[in-house]
């Protein structure tokens, strides 16, 4: 049987692996929602540009 220290060690190696899990998972998400805004604003300037060219 395990001292009780072990477990908790255990226990901590596996929050804080959940915790970074979160952080990747958490910058991903806002990177592609700037990816998404900025390809979105490319669009947006480029057909503003194409609008500009026909009138």
């Amino acid at each position: 049987m395990k001292p009780v220290c072990w477990y908790l060690g255990c226990l901590s190696d596996v929050a804080s692996l959940i915790t970074l899990q979160n952080r990747h998972f958490i910058f991903t998400e806002a990177h592609s929602k700037f990816a998404n805004t900025t390809v979105a604003r490319e669009k947006a300037s480029a057909e503003k540009r194409g609008l500009a060219k026909l009138a």
